[in-house]
């Protein structure tokens, strides 16, 4: 990463127990302090480029970082639990409270709702065509 700093450009070599190792484009190095750091100003990101094992491990990372989920509960239609069951691993989600699932779960849960209004809306689209094909016939 390059970075101006009192109007000098540096290239940032390292950062470790709260300094800033840095090197001018003369190859005169200076370390700072990281809170001094902060008010540098960002000329050029690095850009990390990510093997295929990290990427793998980032997402699988992120899929299974817990996130709050609270499904909707309502003593009537929706009072049962709810049972998602992902490669052989089984949640039991109570309705009602709020709970941390991996994000997958969530996902699942989601495309579920998506799936539900999507059929719902099939449904009525099917039935309005029905009634209205009806009438000719009566």
């Amino acid at each position: 990463m390059k970075v101006k700093y009192n109007d000098v450009v540096y290239n940032v070599l390292d950062q470790k127990d709260g300094r800033v190792f840095m090197e001018d484009e003369d190859g005169n190095k200076k370390d700072i302090a990281e809170s001094t750091f902060e008010k540098a100003e960002v000329i050029e990101e690095e850009v990390v480029e990510l093997t295929p094992a990290q990427k793998k491990k980032q997402q699988e990372d992120y899929m299974n970082e817990k996130v709050a989920f609270k499904a909707i509960y309502d003593g009537e239609k929706y009072k049962d639990d709810i049972t998602v069951t992902v490669n052989g691993k089984n949640f039991q989600i109570q309705r009602g409270v709020r709970v941390m699932v991996p994000r997958y779960i969530l996902n699942v849960l989601e495309d579920h709702e998506r799936q539900q209004a999507e059929a719902a809306n099939t449904s009525e689209r099917y039935n309005q065509q029905y009634q209205e094909n009806e009438k000719q016939f009566i």
